[in-house]
């Protein structure tokens, strides 16, 4: 069996093996700055929850008591002509049950556009106790025949007779006309304008005709087709000749090619048709 010796090394002459000890203290301060740290951590997330629990108690509180303020007031705005503040609040009034969270904005809604007077209603809650209500009343453009008139999308709203309904033209036509009719009126009335001329009636017969009376008692007949073009010719002979006479005139037809006739008040021999062009003398 070997033995193999080992080699020690020689020491250096007079290095010593010393270990250094630490007395600076930094090791105590180190774990006392991580305890609170912790600490702080611990009290924050503390103070979170305590917040937390008590916004969950808050609100709780602030949306009961909301639901159980009774509402003391009703606000109304809009251009009224036809329906009252008034009769919008008395309208509302019934429907509204329980406190400040519980009346029923939908209902409440369905039920003011269910007013043939009421286009559009806005309803909205206004802390702390107000029920706010923005109206639109519908535009009457026209009445229509004996039910009513004829908003500005043309449709019929059903009303019984109004005073301030008198004034407007009144338009009448077929079942379904009634869109046709309010477009051909708007036209029409677009076109008399600048020359002083407004319809008081404007309709369309059973044979689908169309007929106009204007303000003055004029009676026009103008026909199935081509209203507008049958207008112009009408108003180049108006401009050169018939207003000068319009006080004599009884009705104007224009349901011919390219002229038209004129029948005057006087059953005589001025009474005469004009079946020419435009663009000759009536």
């Amino acid at each position: 069996m070997k033995i193999r010796a080992q080699e020690q090394k020689p020491r250096k002459k007079g290095a010593t093996a010393r270990r250094q000890s630490r007395s600076d203290g930094s090791g105590v301060l180190s774990a006392l700055g991580g305890f609170f740290r912790t600490l702080f951590k611990l009290v924050a997330v503390g103070v979170v929850v305590a917040g937390a629990s008590a916004a969950v108690v808050y609100g709780k509180d602030f949306v009961n008591e909301a639901a159980d303020r009774p509402i003391r007031n009703i606000g109304v705005e809009g251009q009224f002509a036809f329906i009252s503040q008034e009769a919008i609040s008395e309208m509302v009034t019934p429907m509204i049950v329980g406190g400040f969270l519980q009346s029923p904005l939908s209902a409440i809604k369905e039920k003011l556009e269910s007013n043939p007077w009421i286009a559009t209603a806005v309803v909205s809650r206004r802390w702390p106790d107000q029920l706010f209500i923005s109206i639109v009343e519908e535009q009457p453009i026209a009445r229509w025949s004996d039910v009513g008139f004829l908003n500005h999308l043309g449709e019929i709203v059903a009303v019984p007779a109004h005073p301030r309904l008198e004034n407007l033209p009144l338009l009448s036509g077929n079942v379904g006309q009634e869109k046709s009719v309010m477009h051909n009126y708007q036209q029409l009335a677009q076109m008399l304008r600048p020359y002083g001329l407004k319809v008081s009636e404007f309709y369309s017969d059973e044979l689908f005709s169309w007929n106009v009376v204007l303000a003055n008692g004029l009676r026009i007949n103008i026909g199935r087709d081509q209203t507008m073009e049958k207008i112009q010719r009408f108003l180049i002979v108006y401009n050169r000749e018939l207003h000068k006479r319009l006080d004599q005139v009884a009705s104007v037809d224009l349901r011919y090619g390219n002229g038209l006739a004129v029948q005057w008040k006087e059953a005589t021999a001025e009474s005469e048709r004009a079946s020419t062009a435009p663009g000759e003398q009536a």
